[in-house]
């Protein structure tokens, strides 16, 4: 799971509003090292939501979240690298269990580090 680690890479991600008509997305830049809360933070401006409700991502089957009570593995342990060495390129995101806003995260692409 997520360790200190130093950025190698950038990850370009689309995140799409499931069965939004028309779609809905945005297109995001993250470093390799990531957390899924950290990504929790990044949709929440991306979006835009008002990180007032529950929340969950859901990567192969496993749940991940910052809350207690959930039955779901912390957040803030995996990076979007744990995930891509395990060659997930998508997973969900739910926003809101009540009114349930679901996403969709694509990598679609991987790009170098420029250190400047």
């Amino acid at each position: 799971m997520a360790k200190k680690r130093t950025a190698k890479e950038v990850y370009q991600l689309r995140i799409d509003l499931a069965h939004a008509k028309p779609p809905i997305w945005r297109r995001v830049l993250v470093l390799d090292t990531t957390t899924l809360s950290e990504l929790h933070a990044v949709i929440q401006l991306a979006m835009p939501w008002d990180n007032s409700h529950l929340h969950g991502f859901y990567v192969e089957g496993s749940m991940y979240s910052a809350f207690d009570g959930l039955d779901a593995e912390d957040a803030s342990k995996i990076s979007l690298a744990d995930i891509a060495a395990r060659g997930i390129k998508k997973f969900d995101y739910e926003y809101d269990f009540g009114d349930s806003w679901g996403h969709v995260i694509k990598l679609e692409k991987t790009l170098p580090l420029d250190k400047d």
